[in-house]
């Protein structure tokens, strides 16, 4: 009887602290989680597990290791908000598969995304014609995000700046310098610290907008 009582409470504070984890952590949907989110919630689940069946082991045994995962999760969160390269080595990235109405088809090799995927994902979006795409973003989570050449407000769907930071991969890709991105800030009596996206808009200027 001790041993399920034990079992039972344990398995009600695993619970407790479980759901105060991931509420500290963030709203995220399951189909967002990145593949570090997913190995974190792996590694907790199996140390829970462990815990739970086994009604001899120290509580906070079990607790310790959770506690150091929290932390170095937390702390990457951070980093990677802060700093694009890291990001982009921790986290993966969506992934143009239409390129300005251009079908990318080595992009969709590499992502080992076939012509079924595009097109069923093509027809749930209700659309029949792939000419009338400008582009199909394949995102991390594996859904498509599609952008008509008649709804697109953007010249390119990723931001020129996030978070304060350039990212120069994409104004390489665009031929925008920072003659340019300078005139553009000055225009508005922005710093670049002011913004929090920038894209550029159809008309050739950046939309920016700005931390509240």
């Amino acid at each position: 009887m001790n041993e399920y009582l034990i079992v039972g409470l344990k398995t009600v504070l695993f619970l407790i602290i479980i759901l105060v984890i991931i509420r500290i952590m963030g709203k995220r949907e399951l189909g967002e989680l990145n593949v570090f989110d997913i190995i974190i919630s792996f590694m907790i689940s199996e140390l829970f597990s462990n815990a739970i069946s086994n009604p001899n082991s120290s509580i906070f045994l079990a607790i310790f290791p959770i506690i150091i995962i929290f932390l170095v999760q937390v702390s990457i969160s951070f980093v990677v908000l802060k700093f694009q390269k890291i990001r982009s080595l921790i986290e993966s990235e969506p992934t143009i598969i239409i390129n300005n109405g251009k079908i990318d088809y080595k992009e969709m090799k590499k992502q080992r995304y076939n012509t079924s995927d595009l097109l069923l994902q093509v027809r749930e979006k209700g659309i029949e014609d792939l000419n009338d795409i400008n582009y199909a973003i394949l995102e991390i989570n594996g859904s498509l995000s599609i952008f008509t050449k008649k709804d697109s407000i953007y010249k390119y769907p990723f931001p020129i700046i996030a978070d304060g930071s350039i990212d120069k991969n994409i104004c390489k890709k665009l031929k925008l310098n920072d003659t340019f991105i300078d005139k553009e800030l000055k225009g508005k009596n922005y710093k670049i610290d002011d913004i929090f996206l920038a894209f550029l808009g159809i008309n050739n200027h950046l939309v920016f907008f700005v931390k509240e």
